[in-house]
């Protein structure tokens, strides 16, 4: 399933939208939904028992739980603002096409994709898929913090704008590794990317 999860999370972002021409409006979004669902299941399911056991230690922890976090979300926004000034210092922009994108999307489309499908699927993958292939907790971090913040920044024009664009997503990425590497707990990871995303949401809203 790992291989699948994979070939498939990783293979939809070489999809070239010429290939997809072929295809009416009705089914390109059916094509969409499909993929989507697929990949959640395939991000979830193997990590349900997981998952369930971390929501348990979540309940009964909540208090170091929120402690956590929010040093958590110091610690990200200190890292995402010096990795962003860097990367504006270089392509003179702050926003990424990803994230023109998903701004682009309709609400009804944005919340589902960033609130829910987003922290599952992405922690399923870059946190929960690639740990159970590295277990050196550094290589770990840097392997998954590099994938996920190039994942964010491929649709760049070059790649020389790619990489520096994907640096505060790697800021993130290694914030999110790290954090399950120190609790082995999944879902605080989700709970945390649910809560961010959510944020990010509110405030792409207020602009």
């Amino acid at each position: 399933w790992l291989v699948i999860l994979f070939v498939i999370y990783f293979g939809q972002n070489f999809i070239k939208s010429e290939w997809l021409d072929v295809l009416s409006p009705f089914w390109l979004i059916v094509f969409a939904i499909a993929i989507h669902i697929v990949l959640f299941v395939l991000a979830v399911i193997p990590f349900w028992t997981e998952i369930k056991q971390g929501i348990r230690k979540i309940a009964r922890n909540f208090k170091l739980t929120i402690r956590y976090m929010l040093r958590l979300f110091t610690i990200m926004i200190v890292l995402m603002f010096i990795a962003t000034y860097i990367s504006y210092g270089i392509t003179d922009k702050l926003t990424s096409v990803n994230q023109e994108n998903i701004e682009s999307l309709p609400m009804y489309i944005t919340i589902p994709l960033a609130v829910i499908w987003a922290p599952f699927v992405e922690e399923g993958v870059f946190r929960g898929g690639i740990r159970k292939i590295i277990k050196h907790k550094l290589l770990f971090i840097i392997v998954s913090g590099v994938l996920f913040g190039f994942l964010h920044a491929i649709e760049e024009a070059t790649l020389g704008v790619a990489i520096a664009t994907s640096l505060p997503y790697i800021a993130i990425g290694m914030v999110f590794a790290n954090s399950y590497a120190r609790t082995n707990n999944l879902a605080v990871n989700i709970l945390f990317h649910l809560l961010y995303n959510s944020l990010a949401v509110l405030v792409s809203t207020l602009k």
